[in-house]
């Protein structure tokens, strides 16, 4: 077991880059060390992050996660379903969450009820491309998200969607999907955003 008993002073941007698979020292430095309020916590922006499975990480990654207020920007992580709702719900505080080249589990159902949501902007930049989530059309990943969108009060901060290389999933797509689902409010851009 990993002991570990600090608190990070006042900062507004955290970066960590190069996740280790099955680090515990990260997973109890997310539990322990994360100051009471961050702007921004960015998760692997460099050229060469390497992809990590985040779902080992979550039971102290979700409370890094709820001292967000600006921006949520992760890089290169493999999501299981349980993982991407977790870390919606846990990123409501922040106006902006980006999943970018990460590999989503959507093929079934989503969940996002529960928190009162302040997050204005998501983007899934590179995230539904071959190789990563694979959204398709016809499979249905990219409708997942937007219901589960639609059914939680995600539905009434949710301003813009970001769809940047997102395999099958184009501008003119993913607004008929929204429209579809009763959010023809939410506008939709496909463009290289950054961590601000």
């Amino acid at each position: 077991m990993v002991e570990l008993d600090c608190v990070i002073p006042s900062i507004k941007k955290l970066n960590i880059q190069g996740f280790i698979i099955d680090d515990p020292f990260l997973n109890v430095f997310f539990s322990k060390c994360i100051p009471e309020s961050l702007q921004l916590l960015n998760i692997n922006f460099e050229k060469e992050a390497q992809r990590s499975i985040c779902d080992f990480y979550m039971n102290g990654f979700e409370n890094a996660l709820g001292k967000v207020i600006k921006e949520v920007y992760l890089n290169e992580l493999v999501m299981s379903q349980t993982c991407f709702e977790t870390i919606v719900k846990a990123s409501s505080k922040a106006d902006k969450l980006t999943f970018r080249y990460c590999s989503i589990d959507s093929s079934t159902i989503l969940d996002f009820s529960g928190p009162i949501y302040s997050t204005s902007y998501i983007s899934f930049r590179n995230s539904g491309q071959n190789g990563r989530s694979m959204w398709t059309l016809s499979n249905g990943k990219f409708q997942n998200i937007t219901m589960a969108i639609s059914t939680s009060g995600l539905s009434k901060s949710l301003n813009k969607i970001n769809v940047h290389d997102c395999g099958g999933i184009t501008v003119k797509k993913a607004k008929e999907i929204l429209k579809s689902v009763g959010l023809s409010n939410v506008n939709v851009e496909d463009k290289h955003n950054k961590p601000t």
